[in-house]
């Protein structure tokens, strides 16, 4: 532990009970020193013998105290500054007996003046402008947390504007890649096809675009229900020509059988002939 810069608190206050209570490691180590052998040194017994000690020490002792104090003698004392943030953060109240219909109406009140931003200017007024405040400013001295400026922040402009760069030429060349594969897959182009998806992202309206491979699709589609549709016309023309036969092969085995029987039917009939004349080559 560091020894070079002692500290300490009001001995018995609010801010030394904090250290004293606290379960952080840090903070119990902090407490250890400042109810040590030196407890008599550093432990004061209010916030006024504190703020002389931190003057007179040039720089060799610290005080811990409330913030809203410290913040309202950085303004006035200039040797004075605050170093780091809060350590623990609590917030002021107005004690009022229990069940008082009171509490109501003064809850109200205080969230009014907090949203309306009358307890920020009252601050304004009494820390930094009335009964010498603002005097560490005019003289540029200590008054506390020095404000950022741009030399501050600069570092996180150039990593945005970087980061940003880096995103355009990452999105111009998935833009050239995808141009390139829709000009294959729809036959034209590779300058068409930018031109074409150009023109789409200006418009400035609308998400959605036709494709080019879909017109095709959809002219062989027609093309095909309607060579279909003329075939489905033809067949049905030829089964009116045959009636009901719907094959043209039975119509030929109809006229055979008709043709078969004719000859039969000759045949007999000259048999008959024949039996009735007799056989010319049998002897009588």
């Amino acid at each position: 532990a560091q020894d070079k810069i002692w500290y300490g608190a009001v001995n018995g206050g609010s801010t030394a009970g904090f250290f004293e209570n606290s379960n952080s490691d840090v903070y119990q180590k902090l407490w250890q020193f400042m109810s040590g052998i030196h407890q008599s040194e550093v432990m004061l017994e209010g916030n006024i013998e504190g703020v002389e000690k931190v003057e007179d020490s040039n720089g060799k002792y610290a005080f811990f105290m409330e913030s809203a104090s410290i913040q309202y003698l950085v303004e006035r004392r200039c040797k004075l500054s605050q170093v780091g943030g809060l350590l623990d953060s609590k917030g002021y109240g107005i004690a009022t007996q229990k069940g008082t219909p009171y509490k109501a109406l003064l809850d109200n009140a205080i969230l009014k003046l907090l949203e309306g931003g009358t307890l920020h200017r009252l601050k304004v007024k009494w820390w930094k402008q009335k009964r010498g405040g603002g005097a560490c400013d005019a003289k540029g001295g200590g008054g506390g947390v020095s404000p950022l400026g741009l030399a501050n922040v600069a570092g996180v402009f150039l990593v945005t504007m970087i980061g940003c760069a880096i995103a355009g030429v990452f999105a111009f060349l998935e833009f050239l890649y995808g141009t390139k594969q829709s000009a294959k897959d729809s036959g034209v182009t590779w300058v068409e096809e930018m031109r074409t998806e150009l023109k789409f992202i200006f418009q400035c309206h609308g998400n959605t675009r036709e494709l080019r491979g879909r017109d095709s699709d959809s002219d062989s589609n027609k093309s095909g229900q309607s060579h279909s549709s003329h075939l489905s016309l033809e067949e049905c023309q030829y089964k009116t020509r045959l009636g009901m036969v719907e094959s043209p092969y039975g119509v030929k085995s109809e006229s055979s059988h008709k043709s078969t029987d004719s000859k039969s039917t000759k045949l007999g009939s000259e048999d008959e002939e024949r039996n009735r004349n007799g056989n010319p080559f049998d002897d009588e």
